[in-house]
């Protein structure tokens, strides 16, 4: 760590110009894109879950999630969120869901192993439209290819892990938790204390008031600020890395997209490659989502509990499932 940290004031000291134009690229990045398109979805979600509509939402999408996904109900509103959002908003609503006491900590798990990707906007109109130039069936595809390769990390993660065949989980916590007292449940369930319908407010999730619009507006703002910090972080790294003359150009990008997602996809887009080479990793970049979204992630997760390692393996899996899905589709003229 001593290392990386002289190494980062280093680069930082002879290489001010670079660091200055990454540091302003990400944060346009921020402004212009994500801000008005995260927030939005990060204050709606905290208000769904304060006041208890997200279980509403929950029974609404049961009958045609909870049979595929063998979930709970309150599932299901994470898997929704999941589909229609970005980073980090859906291991933020797993890691509210567990922390509220609505579901487990190992369906929490499962959950993020499919409920967190980049989102359909992002991946249609900017990595398959812009970057690859791809026409509007190729790029429903190109996302549908991200979307399914998750869908198939969570199967196989439950399969190793917990093949458990309903919800008997969750229905053992909610057991235990009937018989504990209200001071035991604001310990085991600190969301659910900071709600709307109790005064008993942990230190870490304190809010200036019990109003389920005040508790959306500072967790929004409070994870959207999170979430550009690290932009603007790897944005620098990110431009660092591909402004240096390198002598292996496509190494350089597939570290990029390590680091970000759309300054890797971006430098792999930029390569003289062959078009189905470039799908394919721009395919895994997208997947895997890279550094920058995995810290997204770990500073949403809190106290739930929730394993970011094990998050790690799972996007790990997901890229690689991800590319060979792509794979497939290109030597059979789908995508």
């Amino acid at each position: 760590m001593t290392l990386m940290l002289i190494l980062c004031f280093a680069l930082l000291l002879f290489f001010p110009a670079a660091c200055l134009e990454g540091a302003r690229n990400g944060l346009l990045l921020w402004f212009h894109t994500v801000l008005p398109t995260l927030f939005p979805f990060l204050f709606v979600s905290s208000m769904l879950v304060a006041t208890g509509t997200a279980h509403t939402i929950s029974r609404i999408g049961k009958p045609f999630l909870a049979p595929v996904f063998r979930v709970s109900t309150d599932c299901c509103y994470a898997i929704l969120i999941g589909l229609v959002s970005g980073y980090p908003l859906g291991a933020k609503t797993c890691a509210d869901l567990v922390q509220e006491g609505s579901i487990s900590k190992q369906e929490g798990q499962y959950l993020l192993c499919f409920c967190n990707n980049a989102s359909p906007m992002f991946i249609i109109s900017f990595t398959a439209g812009s970057l690859l130039g791809l026409p509007y069936r190729s790029c429903l595809l190109f996302w549908l290819t991200v979307l399914v390769s998750a869908f198939f990390t969570g199967a196989i993660y439950r399969f190793c892990k917990h093949p458990f065949t309903k919800h008997p989980i969750l229905k053992n916590k909610l057991n235990d938790a009937a018989k504990d007292t209200t001071e035991q449940q604001e310990q085991k369930y600190p969301l659910r204390a900071a709600s709307i319908y109790t005064n008993a407010k942990p230190a870490e999730y304190a809010i200036p008031s019990a109003s389920p619009l005040e508790y959306a507006l500072e967790t929004a703002i409070q994870t959207i600020t999170k979430v550009g910090g690290y932009i603007i972080l790897f944005g620098i790294l990110g431009y660092l890395l591909t402004s240096l003359a390198l002598p292996f150009p496509l190494l350089q990008g597939c570290l990029a997209g390590i680091l970000e997602i759309t300054t890797g996809s971006s430098a792999l887009a930029a390569l003289p490659l062959a078009p189905t080479l470039k799908t394919v990793l721009i395919c895994a970049v997208t997947a895997f989502g890279g550094l920058s979204s995995i810290l997204q992630t770990k500073s949403v997760l809190g106290s739930s509990g929730l394993s970011v390692t094990t998050y790690v393996y799972t996007k790990l899996l997901h890229a690689a499932l991800a590319a060979m899905l792509s794979g497939i589709l290109l030597s059979i003229n789908v995508l």
